[in-house]
């Protein structure tokens, strides 16, 4: 089986850029003389200066994701083993003992083996219970304005103007609702 490959660049401006090949020495090639384009053409030369084997491109993809999430001084301790340094650097502090060395992308991503973490249900849960809240209200407010209209309405048409006058006095309206006075 052909190994993937999660790698870190330092560019001439001092930047550092973090990919995954499977095909190192030619992804190489491809930065150092421009032909992939994008962030590292324009900051040649680079230098390889982190690489790490991976069993699948999943897995180095999420590797990549991960570490370009990182500050740059956390980069810089990875890129030089400092284990206690990157751990350090890791606020929270959420995955596993990174003295140990190189990982299994499992162990640094349990999301990506489908395992929920309490603080990812707990944001889960949150975000559904407020649509939830949301939706209930809409509902509630949607139902009294119904309400209220339709009492309007009502109240609108059952109203009826009789007019009681006679030749010798002013003119009297009053408002009675059926038609009838009470």
């Amino acid at each position: 089986m052909k190994p993937f490959w999660v790698y870190m660049l330092r560019c001439s401006d001092g930047s550092y850029y973090t990919g995954h090949t499977d095909d190192i020495e030619k992804r190489l090639g491809e930065h150092q003389d421009g032909s992939c384009g994008g962030y590292t053409s324009a900051r040649r030369p680079v230098e390889l200066v982190w690489l790490q084997e991976m069993p699948s491109r999943d897995d180095a993809f999420l590797a990549e994701m991960q570490i370009k999430g990182w500050s740059r001084a956390k980069k810089a301790a990875m890129i030089q083993t400092d284990w206690d340094r990157v751990r350090a650097l890791a606020a929270p502090r959420t995955g596993p003992d990174l003295r140990r060395g190189p990982i299994r992308i499992s162990e640094m991503f349990p999301f990506a083996m489908g395992i929920k973490t309490p603080v990812v249900r707990q944001a889960h849960h949150e975000r559904e219970s407020e649509a939830h809240h949301e939706r209930e209200s809409e509902a509630h407010h949607e139902r009294e304005s119904e309400a209220h209209h339709e009492q309007e309405s009502e109240a609108h048409h059952e109203q009826e103007v009789q007019v009681d006058g006679s030749s010798d006095g002013p003119l009297t309206l009053s408002l009675s609702k059926g038609g009838r006075d009470a």
